[in-house]
């Protein structure tokens, strides 16, 4: 288990997350 490699792959499936999630927030808040 390299943990540098886990590290990375949790913080973009992370970012990846939190992307998704202000992309909706935005699009919600722009249907308004």
């Amino acid at each position: 288990m390299d943990f540098e490699f886990f590290f990375l792959q949790s913080f973009w499936s992370f970012a990846f997350f939190f992307a998704i999630v202000i992309g909706t927030v935005n699009a919600i808040v722009q249907s308004f």
